[in-house]
């Protein structure tokens, strides 16, 4: 089972549980697994991006006004 959860960024963590792939013949229990790391990490550090030039912003507007 997978969930995905509304977390405030500054304090994100996710856990992947119940991989085990050595009773996993085809190995994809261990790809998938990597696949679900790797688009969680891509998406808090994409959002992170994001908040982090809306800041920049803001402050270069207070900054030339």
């Amino acid at each position: 089972m997978f969930q995905v959860f509304d977390f405030p960024l500054n304090q994100s963590g996710f856990d992947l549980v119940e991989v085990a792939p050595p009773y996993d013949p085809t190995g994809m229990t261990g790809q998938v697994a990597a696949r679900i790391l790797l688009d969680l990490l891509s998406y808090v550090l994409k959002e992170k991006e994001i908040i982090r030039k809306k800041e920049y912003s803001k402050e270069k507007e207070e900054i030339i006004s």
